[in-house]
């Protein structure tokens, strides 16, 4: 688990329909007001972000969702990344992404849900593309077999309950596949039958298996979950990823 690199992490809340107060929010939490706010629909969605060296948090709002989200930020003009761009080490990042999300939940103007989801992109650094094939057969059930193998895509969901509310379940959508990262060269000709292109990876590409998951509480789910028991259910899921990273696909 430990050589899992993050890409993204994102909490979101689809809040009960009660009136709720949002605008302090990102000074509380942030200690400072962002860097940059968007909004559209005459104020009713928003956006506020900042930067933090190659991290980008970022608060969305809009009509009946919520969403807490850590990114990469963007390079800077003519930058060039050597590998595919991350916010840090699994657990660092998961620990700095659980104690954004239980200030918040602290917060007396956090509201309470509807629902509630857990995103996230993971990659695990392979030395080339068999390793990250054979990466993949240890965390899912399928034998995949021996090269050429290409185009590898498992998407499952594990679906539980969750113990703290009553009839309330949980999809465990989990999805693996390899990745190759690199640099591009693309050339051109220009002639009389239009434009003809060639492209070609410059230098030699790195390979990731790569792991998104979407735990989300089930949208039939026609109950409240209350505020107190916003931190232990993110918790839970919060596990439940730590789970998969470590284990794979598991019931």
């Amino acid at each position: 688990m430990g050589d899992w690199l993050v890409e993204s992490l994102r909490l979101t809340l689809f809040p009960t329909p009660v009136p709720f107060e949002s605008a302090n929010w990102w000074p509380q939490l942030m200690g400072a007001p962002p860097q940059r706010t968007e909004s559209a629909g005459s104020g009713a969605e928003t956006k506020q972000m900042s930067d933090t060296g190659s991290k980008r948090t970022a608060l969305a709002i809009v009509p009946m969702r919520v969403d807490w989200s850590v990114e990469t930020a963007e390079l800077e003009p003519g930058v060039m990344p050597t590998g595919i761009p991350d916010i840090g080490p699994f657990e660092a990042a998961l620990q700095e992404f659980r104690d954004l999300a239980h200030r918040w939940f602290e917060l007396p103007q956090c509201p309470a849900a509807k629902r509630l989801a857990i995103g996230g992109v993971f990659f695990h650094p392979e030395d080339n593309v068999e390793a990250a094939y054979r990466r993949l057969e240890d965390y899912t059930p399928i034998a995949i077999g021996p090269p050429p193998v290409s185009d590898f895509l498992y998407r499952i969901n594990r679906p539980r309950g969750y113990v703290g509310i009553a009839g309330l379940g949980v999809n465990r959508l989990s999805q693996w596949s390899a990745a190759k990262f690199g640099q591009l060269r693309l050339q051109l000709q220009f002639g009389e039958r239009g434009v003809v292109g060639d492209q070609a990876f410059v230098g030699n590409p790195t390979y990731y298996s790569r792991l998104l998951v979407d735990f989300n509480t089930v949208p039939d789910f026609r109950g409240e979950i209350p505020r107190q028991q916003l931190r232990p259910l993110f918790d839970q899921m919060l596990a439940w990823v730590t789970e998969t990273a470590t284990n794979g696909d598991v019931p």
